[in-house]
């Protein structure tokens, strides 16, 4: 009698055999199992000359441990029993639904998420992110750079675009039954647009504070924004030290969003030293306030500062 292989796999929706592999004259008689169950053969047919089974179209309720009791009756009469592991697989899909490769054209500074949505595998795939469509010798993570972030295994997030990030991108799902991937490509990253940007020097000298009677109390730079507005601050040399959207910080100021106003604090810690930094602040190309009106509003509100003894401007 063949030896019987103890582990079949069987791809989901396929037409698939369990094989038995034994035959006799006269025919043998195949008692089958499943779990200890004697087998349904609903949507299944026996060989009566092999004993293996054909199953119609694979699925996931096909898993288990199968018995067949082999009985030869004779003379002599004897049996025999073959037990086999089903697993059942199915190769990853991935929704392609923006097409293959995605592409995209950023700007600098936003931020972008990739989806690399898998709507089928058995067992569940697992999602890797690759630099580079070929090979997958450099890994996508916040190892490589603190900017890049996977709030869940099949999302990719770049935050704050830069230049260097332009280039090609690949997810790939995998399990026992095999692969499946989909390419991105960032194929440019645009500077920030200058009909965009109201560019201000903001000059404050002594006193950056001043006491409310034993309470430091210090300025605040209030300044009216639109949602989404982001501030950015340079240094004399043009050095960036300090960004954001929602929270930025620095040693000697902090930078917030607190809804519609964006309230820069200037926390200096030597008083007669003048404190002078570059501040840009970039809003969406998008149809709002007149830029005129926006600039003389920031203007306003600098001066109100710079000629305040440290309290709040109004």
């Amino acid at each position: 009698m063949d030896k019987l292989s103890k582990h079949k796999k069987l791809h989901l929706g396929k037409k698939e055999t369990i094989e038995l592999g034994v035959s006799a004259y006269p025919l043998l008689t195949y008692e089958w199992e499943k779990d200890g169950i004697p087998l349904n053969f609903s949507g299944k047919t026996l060989d009566p000359y092999t004993g293996s089974i054909t199953i119609d179209s694979v699925q996931e309720s096909d898993e288990g441990t199968y018995k067949c009791t082999i009985i030869f009756t004779g003379p002599p009469t004897s049996e025999a029993t073959n037990n086999i592991v089903v697993t059942t697989i199915s190769e990853p899909k991935i929704r392609k639904y923006q097409g293959d490769p995605v592409t995209r054209r950023l700007t600098q500074g936003n931020n972008v998420t990739f989806h690399c949505d898998v709507e089928s595998g058995h067992p569940t795939p697992v999602v890797t992110w690759w630099f580079g469509w070929v090979d997958q010798s450099k890994k996508v993570d916040k190892t490589y750079d603190g900017r890049f972030s996977h709030p869940t295994n099949e999302t990719l997030t770049i935050t704050g675009i830069e230049p260097k990030d332009k280039g090609d991108y690949r997810c790939i799902a995998e399990n026992k039954a095999g692969t499946a991937d989909l390419k991105f490509q960032i194929i440019a990253v645009d500077g920030l647009d200058e009909s965009c940007s109201l560019k201000l020097k903001i000059s404050i000298t002594t006193p950056v504070y001043s006491f409310v009677g034993n309470h430091r109390v210090l300025p605040y730079l209030y300044i009216f924004g639109y949602p989404g507005l982001t501030v950015r601050m340079y240094s004399e040399n043009g050095t960036e030290i300090a960004r954001g959207n929602t929270t930025a910080s620095l040693h000697v100021k902090k930078l917030q969003l607190r809804g519609l106003w964006t309230s820069l604090t200037v926390l200096h810690e030597n008083p007669e030293e003048k404190a002078e930094h570059l501040m840009e602040l970039k809003k969406p190309c998008a149809p709002g306030p007149p830029g005129k009106w926006l600039q003389r509003r920031l203007v306003k509100e600098i001066i109100e500062v710079a000629a305040s003894t440290g309290r709040m401007a109004a």
